[in-house]
Protein backbone atom coordinates (compact mmCIF):
# COMPACT_ATOMS: atom_id res chain seq x y z
CA UNK A 1 0.00 0.00 0.00
CA UNK A 2 1.39 3.39 -0.91
CA UNK A 3 2.16 5.93 1.85
CA UNK A 4 -0.60 8.34 0.77
CA UNK A 5 -3.29 5.65 0.97
CA UNK A 6 -1.96 4.48 4.35
CA UNK A 7 -1.95 8.09 5.63
CA UNK A 8 -5.53 8.77 4.48
CA UNK A 9 -6.76 5.48 6.01
CA UNK A 10 -5.07 6.35 9.32
CA UNK A 11 -6.74 9.77 9.36
CA UNK A 12 -10.12 8.16 8.65
CA UNK A 13 -9.70 5.59 11.44
CA UNK A 14 -9.08 8.37 13.98
CA UNK A 15 -12.08 10.52 12.99
CA UNK A 16 -14.91 10.47 15.56
CA UNK A 17 -17.95 11.93 13.84
CA UNK A 18 -20.97 11.00 11.79
CA UNK A 19 -20.52 9.21 8.49
CA UNK A 20 -21.58 12.14 6.30
CA UNK A 21 -19.07 14.57 7.84
CA UNK A 22 -16.31 11.95 7.81
CA UNK A 23 -16.86 11.27 4.09
CA UNK A 24 -16.81 14.98 3.31
CA UNK A 25 -13.54 15.45 5.18
CA UNK A 26 -11.96 12.44 3.50
CA UNK A 27 -13.05 13.71 0.08
CA UNK A 28 -11.57 17.16 0.77
CA UNK A 29 -8.33 15.70 2.12
CA UNK A 30 -8.01 13.36 -0.85
CA UNK A 31 -8.70 16.22 -3.29
CA UNK A 32 -6.06 18.41 -1.65
CA UNK A 33 -3.43 15.67 -1.77
CA UNK A 34 -4.33 14.81 -5.37
CA UNK A 35 -4.07 18.46 -6.44
CA UNK A 36 -0.65 18.80 -4.83
CA UNK A 37 0.55 15.57 -6.45
CA UNK A 38 -0.60 16.86 -9.85
CA UNK A 39 1.38 20.05 -9.23
CA UNK A 40 4.50 17.91 -8.88
CA UNK A 41 5.05 17.89 -5.13
CA UNK A 42 6.58 14.66 -3.84
CA UNK A 43 4.33 12.54 -1.59
CA UNK A 44 6.82 12.67 1.30
CA UNK A 45 6.77 16.49 1.29
CA UNK A 46 2.97 16.56 1.27
CA UNK A 47 2.71 14.15 4.19
CA UNK A 48 5.42 15.98 6.15
CA UNK A 49 3.63 19.30 5.69
CA UNK A 50 0.24 17.87 6.70
CA UNK A 51 1.69 16.39 9.89
CA UNK A 52 0.97 13.14 11.73
CA UNK A 53 -2.29 11.48 10.70
CA UNK A 54 -3.56 11.20 14.29
CA UNK A 55 -2.94 14.93 14.88
CA UNK A 56 -4.75 15.86 11.66
CA UNK A 57 -7.71 13.69 12.65
CA UNK A 58 -7.76 15.20 16.14
CA UNK A 59 -7.88 18.72 14.70
CA UNK A 60 -10.84 17.70 12.53
CA UNK A 61 -12.51 16.09 15.55
CA UNK A 62 -12.19 19.36 17.50
CA UNK A 63 -13.35 21.47 14.57
CA UNK A 64 -16.36 19.32 13.74
CA UNK A 65 -17.24 18.28 17.28
CA UNK A 66 -20.60 16.59 17.44
CA UNK A 67 -23.28 18.09 19.65
CA UNK A 68 -23.61 16.43 23.05
CA UNK A 69 -25.50 13.17 23.13
CA UNK A 70 -29.15 13.22 24.04
CA UNK A 71 -30.00 12.52 27.62
CA UNK A 72 -31.00 9.05 28.76
CA UNK A 73 -33.88 10.64 30.67
CA UNK A 74 -35.97 10.62 27.49
CA UNK A 75 -36.19 6.82 27.70
CA UNK A 76 -37.34 7.02 31.30
CA UNK A 77 -39.97 9.58 30.36
CA UNK A 78 -41.09 7.42 27.46
CA UNK A 79 -41.41 4.42 29.78
CA UNK A 80 -43.42 6.53 32.25
CA UNK A 81 -45.72 7.68 29.46
CA UNK A 82 -46.23 4.06 28.41
CA UNK A 83 -47.03 3.03 31.97
CA UNK A 84 -49.43 5.96 32.31
CA UNK A 85 -51.22 4.91 29.13
CA UNK A 86 -51.45 1.34 30.40
CA UNK A 87 -52.72 2.56 33.76
CA UNK A 88 -55.31 4.78 32.09
CA UNK A 89 -56.54 1.84 30.03
CA UNK A 90 -56.74 -0.30 33.16
CA UNK A 91 -58.61 2.40 35.04
CA UNK A 92 -61.05 2.84 32.16
CA UNK A 93 -61.71 -0.90 32.13
CA UNK A 94 -62.14 -0.93 35.87
CA UNK A 95 -64.61 1.97 35.72
CA UNK A 96 -66.52 0.26 32.93
CA UNK A 97 -66.79 -2.92 34.98
CA UNK A 98 -67.81 -0.97 38.08
CA UNK A 99 -70.59 0.75 36.13
CA UNK A 100 -71.70 -2.57 34.72
CA UNK A 101 -71.82 -4.00 38.23
CA UNK A 102 -73.69 -0.97 39.55
CA UNK A 103 -76.32 -1.25 36.83
CA UNK A 104 -76.91 -4.91 37.73
CA UNK A 105 -76.16 -6.36 34.33
CA UNK A 106 -74.04 -9.10 35.87
CA UNK A 107 -76.54 -11.85 35.37
CA UNK A 108 -76.58 -14.83 37.71
CA UNK A 109 -73.19 -14.18 39.36
CA UNK A 110 -73.17 -13.24 43.00
CA UNK A 111 -72.07 -9.79 44.19
CA UNK A 112 -68.93 -11.32 45.75
CA UNK A 113 -67.90 -12.96 42.49
CA UNK A 114 -68.46 -9.73 40.59
CA UNK A 115 -66.47 -7.70 43.12
CA UNK A 116 -63.63 -10.24 42.95
CA UNK A 117 -63.67 -10.08 39.14
CA UNK A 118 -63.61 -6.28 39.17
CA UNK A 119 -60.72 -6.25 41.68
CA UNK A 120 -58.79 -8.85 39.67
CA UNK A 121 -59.15 -6.84 36.48
CA UNK A 122 -58.30 -3.64 38.32
CA UNK A 123 -54.95 -5.03 39.47
CA UNK A 124 -54.22 -7.07 36.35
CA UNK A 125 -54.56 -4.10 34.01
CA UNK A 126 -52.60 -1.60 36.07
CA UNK A 127 -55.53 0.38 37.41
CA UNK A 128 -53.83 0.62 40.79
CA UNK A 129 -51.03 2.79 39.36
CA UNK A 130 -53.06 6.01 38.99
CA UNK A 131 -54.84 5.31 42.27
CA UNK A 132 -51.50 4.88 44.05
CA UNK A 133 -50.10 8.00 42.38
CA UNK A 134 -53.17 10.02 43.36
CA UNK A 135 -52.91 8.76 46.94
CA UNK A 136 -49.19 9.63 47.11
CA UNK A 137 -49.77 13.10 45.66
CA UNK A 138 -52.60 13.82 48.10
CA UNK A 139 -50.50 12.60 51.01
CA UNK A 140 -47.56 14.79 49.98
CA UNK A 141 -49.86 17.80 49.56
CA UNK A 142 -51.36 17.28 53.02
CA UNK A 143 -47.90 16.90 54.56
CA UNK A 144 -46.56 20.01 52.84
CA UNK A 145 -49.51 22.12 53.92
CA UNK A 146 -49.22 20.89 57.48
CA UNK A 147 -45.50 21.77 57.72
CA UNK A 148 -45.68 25.13 55.96
CA UNK A 149 -46.42 28.12 58.20
CA UNK A 150 -49.13 30.15 56.82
Amino acid sequence: MNPIKRYVNTVERHLRMDRHTRLRIMHDLGSEIQTRLEQGEPPEAILAELGPAAAVAESFNREFAAPPKKSGWRWLLLACAGLAALAAAGLALWCLLAVRFALGSAGAASAGQIAAGVARRFFAHGGFVPAAALFAAARRLIQSRGSTPG
